[in-house]
């Protein structure tokens, strides 16, 4: 959500605005008061826009990367979106940038193929360096990778370049800390450049002239405390079993404890009695849900029981060693030849203090159609009535990942080998999607009056 935006010291600056009336045209813009900065960028740039600083900020950290050529004889620098992402993330974790960020799976290209990874993506930067394009500042440039990602460019026009020229540099001091490799001189000399690290699955800020490299926690995706009831729409359902209802466990979320870095999330809307359906695709038929239904126990007295992934190689051993974290899944409805709807509920380590009461519904039809489904009961401190989006965020990076870790203990080993197959080596959640996000009301309410 859109915060109010820094000055960033500005107002520590001190102009003398009294003109002798000799000063020339530069000098007049010079002597102009710090917090004029709108007007003086609009000026420059001739546009008429709110100017702030997080614009003239972002301009400039794109400008150390990617420049138009000066003269013929110049390259043309551009910056990959996803180091600028990097850069932007690093920048607001340092309070250089006053924006909020949320969790983006992202295409994270390397070595020809990609790699879907999550990313803390500012919605607020990106909207902001299209308000500089709108107005010419900064210009973008499409291709494709190999692998045929499209991908994106920025570099700073002329426009940009004259702009950034009538604001005082002391406003770019903190943003130097940032981009340059610290040294005692401070003389900033030294840029840090973003790569990938494939085996870490994680981005470097690192200088190959000085060795100096340091990692990004943009991959980083903070947890939040929540609790959740099982949910399939009631048109999927065959059978009278009802899902558990965990809303008077609501209160266990709040005692539970966040890795959120920003305290100050800024909240413009708020969702009431949440429910949130993904969907995902498997090769599926009727020979394969009667072989599901069996394995879940669906003919047994005792319809539920603990599951896992793992391969048993030495099933005639007396002892089994399995990692903690199981699925324990109940039988609602199934019909043989068509679908069978059951209730997980995850019991995966969370990190010291995270508390997650996590339960999921789960439709399985002989089309390979797979439906996830749960509702929010409470998410922090917030219960299902008001639901925090920014919060909301955070939960549902969680749901995803762990709605495909769960299919994934339930399908079979001939079904595995032709998702890898499909996906080039399928990762979790490379075929998962939030199909609907659906609330029974909002706050604040808008108004069907177009010109209330």
């Amino acid at each position: 959500m859109k915060k109010p935006a820094k000055n960033h010291g500005m107002d520590d600056f001190e102009f003398d605005s009294d003109s002798d009336g000799d000063d020339s045209p530069d000098d007049v813009l010079a002597k102009r008061p710090v917090h004029d900065l709108a007007h003086l960028i609009a000026d420059t740039a001739d546009a008429d826009f709110p100017w702030t600083s997080e614009h003239v900020l972002l301009c400039r950290l794109i400008s150390l990367y990617g420049s138009c050529a000066q003269r013929p004889s110049d390259q043309e620098t551009w910056i990959r979106s996803t180091p600028l992402a990097v850069l932007t993330y690093e920048c607001i974790s340092a309070g250089v940038l006053d924006f909020d960020y949320a969790p983006v799976l992202t295409d994270v290209s390397y070595g020809g193929s990609s790699k879907k990874v999550w990313l803390n993506i500012s919605q607020e930067a990106q909207t902001a360096i299209d308000e500089l394009r709108m107005y010419g500042l900064v210009r973008v440039v499409r291709m494709y990778t190999v692998d045929y990602k499209p991908t994106t460019a920025f570099q700073v026009s002329e426009a940009g370049l004259k702009m950034m020229k009538v604001v005082p540099t002391a406003l770019f001091d903190e943003l130097k800390h940032v981009v340059y490799v610290p040294d005692k001189e401070n003389t900033f000399s030294d840029k840090v450049q973003i790569s990938w690290d494939p085996e870490k699955d994680i981005f470097s800020l690192r200088s190959e002239k000085s060795g100096y490299h340091r990692y990004s926690t943009i991959t980083e995706i903070e947890d939040v405390s929540y609790v959740s009831s099982p949910y399939i729409p009631q048109f999927l359902r065959r059978g009278p079993e009802p899902t558990t209802n965990n809303r008077p466990r609501a209160q266990e979320a709040f005692a539970g404890m966040t890795n959120i870095k920003d305290a100050d999330l800024m909240e413009a809307i708020s969702l009431g009695d949440v429910r949130m359906l993904l969907c995902e695709w498997v090769p599926f038929g009727e020979n394969s849900i009667v072989s599901m239904a069996m394995n879940l126990g669906a003919l047994d007295r005792c319809q539920s029981g603990m599951f896992s992934a793992k391969v048993d190689k030495n099933p005639a051993d007396t002892s089994l060693k399995i990692p903690a974290g199981l699925t324990s899944v109940k039988i609602l409805d199934f019909d043989m030849l068509q679908h069978i709807n059951v209730e997980a509920e995850i019991n995966y380590p969370e990190d010291d203090g995270i508390i997650q009461v996590e339960f999921f519904g789960i439709h399985v039809s002989t089309r390979g159609s797979i439906l996830f489904g749960l509702s929010v009961d409470s998410i922090m401190t917030r219960q299902h009535g008001a639901v925090s989006v920014d919060l909301l965020t955070r939960m549902a990076v969680d749901v995803l990942q762990d709605s495909s870790t769960i299919l994934d203990d339930m399908i079979n080993g001939h079904q595995r080998e032709l998702l890898d197959a499909l996906y080039q080596v399928r990762q979790l959640c490379a075929c998962v999607y939030l199909s609907a996000l659906a609330c029974v009301h909002l706050q604040p309410e808008a108004t069907s009056d177009p010109c209330a």
